[in-house]
């Protein structure tokens, strides 16, 4: 039988797996046809906290939960909740909060800036800057402003991750050479760690741009190396 450490092992690959074939848009099946935008969204936002780690100092204790924020009106409408629910990361709970405020949303470990925040992003980045706070959006222009990870969209009614990887890591935050082997990566050039490559990719290439067949090979390839930090 599977230990807990096995399960939660096989429940992470299976949502790397998943983040793969939605960033790779896939024909319309099971999932994807059955799923609003939203969904898919709240998807993406827990595998972020599944592939980022955070500081020790991040958390208030050792059994303190991840706090998945939301700034501004709620696009997910319940989904995100959804998709959380009895998820736990490196043993700790994962719980969403809504926040009004910018000085609220302090505590949170990823917030997600809804689009109605959008005359305020270059503030609301600038006040939470040096935090170990990971934000992210599907605005357009928020890296721009100063922002970490964007879902923007891609040719073919695909969702593309875009990561400001010089961002994350002035927050003190590391993220696994997986995700980064999905996303298009701004601000510094990729690095080989020891033991493999991760850009698995021709550097012009981003995931709008990869079929069926190469992501599920590289699911593959990754269950059988282990993870890097970035």
């Amino acid at each position: 039988m599977c230990n807990v450490g096995n399960r939660q092992k096989i429940k992470s690959q299976a949502g790397l797996l998943l983040l793969l074939l939605i960033s790779a848009g896939l024909p319309k099946i099971g999932f994807a046809q059955s799923s609003p935008e939203n969904e898919l969204k709240a998807v993406f936002l827990l595998n972020f906290v599944r592939y980022v780690e955070w500081p020790s100092y991040a958390f208030a204790s050792s059994n303190s939960p991840i706090v998945i924020g939301v700034l501004g009106n709620d696009p997910f409408r319940g989904a995100l909740d959804k998709a959380v629910k009895g998820e736990k990361v490196r043993e700790r709970k994962i719980v969403v909060s809504h926040f009004e405020s910018t000085e609220d949303a302090r505590d949170c470990h990823l917030l997600f800036v809804s689009a109605d925040g959008r005359s305020r992003m270059r503030e609301i980045t600038t006040r939470l800057s040096g935090l170990p706070i990971l934000t992210a959006s599907d605005t357009e222009g928020f890296l721009e402003t100063g922002g970490m990870i964007c879902l923007c969209p891609g040719p073919n009614q695909k969702l593309k991750i875009v990561i400001q990887i010089d961002k994350v890591k002035s927050a003190g935050l590391s993220v696994s050479s997986k995700l980064l082997g999905l996303a298009e990566v701004r601000g510094k050039p990729r690095r080989v760690p020891r033991g493999g490559a991760f850009n698995l990719w021709p550097e012009s290439e981003t995931t709008s741009s990869i079929g069926f067949t190469q992501p599920l090979l590289i699911m593959i390839l990754f269950c059988r190396r282990g993870t890097h930090w970035i």
